[in-house]
């Protein structure tokens, strides 16, 4: 038989060689992988161990400590190189405020008329001021406001007057009899002289009512203008401009109308307005004149191995009597000094250094901070600071 002539390899072993030219493909390839990743891995380490930062931030805080000095400030009216421009100000102000009338205890004395009959033998006088018992009860007792005369067998009208204040004296018509007669003799006469009533005694009250008395419009005036003053400083520091500061010690107040609005002198009311119309008038100085004043003589008056922070604070001491156009006023300058920051030598230090470096370094020339002191690099991977000074960024914070 003849044998079978192929020209091609048989199907089983080409597949076999196929597989074995795949793996090595693929061993290839995995190994070619594997190489670029190390490589990456090594470029980064040596990216992080060797690549020095771009940028450099030393945040420093230190230690503050408060420092005021009292000094005398001078303010004119006209430019001067000794002295700062002060600027007059004035604005009028219409107050209008409801206060309670006072509490006044009322007491009225009912009055009325009594008949005086004599029906003794003589006739007989009563002085004024003379006693007349009622008949009623509780017996009520009323004076008379005259000295009378009463004929035998005659009467006389009188007005009398209570004794005590109150409503329960305005009673009905009634018999009195006079007491004092009884001292006197014959006793017959105390039954032969008595009076007699013929209508209601009225005007007896007692009561607390509110009235405006005599002084009580004085009294709210005096209230309303000791208010203004007090308001004064806060309703001015809002008017004035921002940026302006307010001499305290040259403000007047001046009262130009004043009075009530709806009630007068004498009436019984609950409630009442009162209202004045005021002028006040003063100086203020720009801020940033007495800022840089007080900037100066601060510079002036620390030790020269301290600073100062931004936020100087001036307080203007309040100067009795009167208000002054111009002169010196007492001021307080206050802020808070800290040891000044070396930077020059920080700088020297931060070059070519690690964080940990920087920050130990930095404390050892510092040593009177407030905080730990801190280190950013710029990029964040860097592991030491360049060596351009240019670079480095210190921040102190208050």
């Amino acid at each position: 038989m003849k044998e079978k002539m192929y020209d091609i390899n048989p199907p089983q072993e080409e597949e076999k060689e196929v597989r074995k030219e795949s793996r090595k493909k693929e061993g290839g390839f995995g190994k070619f992988l594997g190489g670029a990743l190390l490589v990456i891995i090594l470029a980064i380490l040596g990216v992080w161990v060797f690549v020095s930062a771009n940028t450099v931030e030393v945040s420093l805080w230190p230690t503050l400590s408060d420092f005021s000095v009292n000094t005398d400030i001078s303010f004119t009216t006209e430019e001067s190189e000794d002295a700062i421009l002060m600027e007059s100000f004035e604005y009028e102000e219409d107050i209008s405020k409801s206060f309670e009338s006072p509490s006044m205890d009322i007491g009225e004395k009912a009055t009325g008329i009594i008949k005086v009959y004599n029906k003794y033998s003589n006739s007989i006088t009563l002085v004024s001021g003379t006693r007349f018992l009622s008949s009623t009860e509780p017996t009520k007792q009323f004076h008379t406001l005259k000295k009378i005369s009463v004929p035998s067998g005659g009467n006389v009208e009188v007005s009398v007057i209570a004794s005590e204040a109150g409503d329960s004296y305005n009673i009905e018509a009634a018999t009195f009899s006079v007491p004092g007669l009884r001292d006197f003799s014959p006793a017959q006469l105390y039954y032969d002289v008595y009076g007699k009533s013929e209508a209601v005694m009225t005007g007896g009250r007692q009561e607390i009512i509110k009235k405006i008395e005599e002084g009580t419009f004085q009294a709210t005036e005096e209230k309303m203008l000791e208010d203004a003053r007090k308001d004064m400083i806060t309703k001015i520091s809002e008017k004035i401009e921002p940026d302006y500061v307010l001499l305290k010690d040259t403000l007047k107040i001046e009262l130009l109308d004043s009075g009530a609005i709806d009630a007068i002198e004498g009436q019984e009311v609950d409630n009442f307005v009162y209202e004045i119309k005021i002028k006040v008038t003063g100086y203020r100085a720009k801020k940033s004149l007495v800022n840089d004043f007080a900037r100066t003589y601060i510079r002036s008056m620390i030790p020269q191995n301290k600073e100062f922070v931004d936020d100087v604070k001036v307080e203007f001491v309040d100067v009795p009597g009167g208000a002054m156009d111009a002169g010196d006023k007492n001021v307080n300058v206050s802020t808070s000094v800290y040891s000044i920051i070396d930077k020059d030598s920080i700088e020297e230090i931060v070059v070519g250094r690690s964080k940990g470096d920087i920050a130990r370094y930095v404390s050892e020339i510092q040593p009177d901070l407030s905080k730990s002191v801190q280190v950013k690099f710029s990029p964040v991977w860097a592991r030491k600071s360049s060596g351009d000074p240019r670079n480095i960024d210190i921040k102190i914070n208050y």
